[in-house]
């Protein structure tokens, strides 16, 4: 997929979900009132992305922790209930 088309996507969108790392990176060109939806799943998660993301567009943030979930129907479940779509 080209940077363009990336780029048209993250822009275009209301909501962006995914897990922390360079993966949403593309959230820099999305509108600031986007709702970023980190899925976490892995212990001990640290790192800051949250500054990273807030010093060019400030998304709103909701985190979803999957941690210790070992199947597909477990994680699904954990998703469903945390009321995104």
């Amino acid at each position: 997929m080209s940077i363009f088309k990336q780029i048209s996507y993250f822009y275009n969108a209301e909501k962006i979900a995914g897990s922390p790392g360079t993966n949403l990176c593309n959230v820099i060109f999305s509108k600031p009132d986007v709702t970023l939806t980190q899925v976490i799943n892995y212990k001990d998660y640290e790192y800051p992305w949250n500054k990273e993301f807030d010093s060019v567009i400030s998304p709103k943030y909701q985190y979803i922790d999957v941690v210790g979930m070992t199947g597909y129907a477990e994680v699904m479940e954990k998703l469903r209930e945390s009321g995104e779509k």
